[in-house]
């Protein structure tokens, strides 16, 4: 992920929104408009993290590798395992 590699985490992005909010309540007053908008996108960016928390990180499984060669940890499908059955079953 590209935010990764810039080093940004999800906290950051909480703080972000955070800040947002802060920023959104000072000026209520002379930019209404603005600060309603920013209300709305700050509270759906920290509901969105707390969501996401909760939900947990969505990562692929990295083959692991055993003494440097990539190790497959995948079960066989039903398909294949019939087959191999097959194979010791037969002279």
């Amino acid at each position: 992920m590209l935010l990764r590699r810039v080093g940004i985490t999800g906290g950051h992005i909480v703080l972000g929104a955070v800040v947002l909010l802060v920023f959104a309540y000072f000026l209520r007053g002379p930019f209404p408009e603005f600060a309603r908008w920013a209300t709305y996108l700050g509270l759906a960016v920290v509901f969105g993290a707390l969501i996401l928390s909760i939900r947990g990180p969505r990562r692929e499984r990295e083959g692991g590798y055993w003494r440097g060669q990539p190790v497959d940890l995948r079960r066989p499908g039903l398909a294949t395992r019939l087959r191999m059955w097959w194979r010791r079953r037969r002279p």
